[in-house]
């Protein structure tokens, strides 16, 4: 059994199966799923905001350091330091991660500025062959907007949009991926179901597009469930309160910041029946109407 780290699309996993299977003592490839899943939806993400995939961006060692970097600011993002709890010793910077942050965030105002600079020079060309993406929709509006006053560059306001973008989508989406694939794979008949859902719904002769996502209700479901199992993140971003109020009668003062227990509340035993077990039915009857848009 060999292993692929997933350095590719999809096409790059079949390809590495058809040359492991030539060899008979072969029991198949061994997948980093998450690692796998994460590269792609990065890459996807990439493309969105900028027009072109990161491997279309950057090639062999210089996609490596791209990569390397950009994993690196999702882990500083999510890192806890002693200064988040005792402001009082931020000036120590334990752990030094004031430094990994101010190290990893110059190299990443790099990366985004080569973008934004490529599309100022093919801009014209980009618009007559009608191949905007998210960073050309960016600087036409603020092209128009540029003559209100602004405390921020026009290049400031545009990169830092793109990494909220990269950011909130990356992550997020390869974590509940990963852990839906594993749920399906531990739960056979639930993967049986889905699959007999697809090939009624969509058949085996054509790919899925997001026309068929409407029918394919089960497998809305199965989303659902992994996601209540197994939030993105087990707590919410943080929420300032605004004024002073009362939180399930504790009293909270204005200023302070406020982190919803999402893991606990979606595992919450009087909300969820069997609230730690995989079942997606859950949200074809009793929680039908439940949906993480509102």
């Amino acid at each position: 059994m060999s292993n692929i780290r997933g350095k590719g699309s999809c096409k790059t996993l079949h390809d590495k199966w058809k040359q492991t299977s030539r060899d008979v003592t072969s029991g198949g490839i061994l997948v980093e799923l998450k690692q796998w899943i994460g590269n792609i939806n990065l890459n996807a993400i990439v493309r969105l905001v900028a027009g072109k995939a990161l491997w279309d961006f950057y090639k062999g060692e210089e996609y490596d350091h791209c990569q390397i970097i950009i994993r690196a600011f999702f882990e500083l993002f999510g890192a806890f330091t002693v200064s988040d709890a005792l402001p009082i010793l931020r000036w120590l910077d334990i752990g030094g991660y004031q430094k990994n942050m101010r190290r990893t965030v110059k190299q990443l105002d790099n990366i985004i500025q080569g973008w934004l600079e490529e599309h100022r020079r093919f801009c014209s060309s980009r618009k007559v062959n009608g191949q905007q993406d998210f960073i050309d929709t960016m600087l036409d509006i603020l092209h128009i907007q540029q003559e209100k006053p602004s405390s921020f560059e026009l290049d400031t306001i545009i990169k830092a949009t793109c990494l909220a973008m990269i950011l909130g989508g990356t992550d997020t989406t390869t974590v509940t991926l990963t852990w839906a694939l594993s749920l399906l794979l531990n739960n056979h008949h639930v993967l049986k179901k889905a699959l007999d859902e697809l090939d009624t719904v969509v058949g085996k002769e054509r790919l899925l597009d997001d026309s068929n996502m409407k029918n394919l209700v089960y497998l809305q479901a199965i989303i659902k469930e992994a996601m209540r199992l197994y939030p993105a993140a087990p707590l919410s971003a943080s929420h300032e309160a605004i004024n002073d109020c009362n939180i399930s009668g504790y009293h909270v003062r204005a200023g302070t910041r406020l982190f919803v227990n999402i893991h606990k509340t979606h595992r919450d035993p009087r909300v969820w029946p069997d609230p730690c077990e995989f079942h997606p039915e859950r949200f074809l009857t009793t929680h039908k109407y439940v949906d993480v848009k509102g």
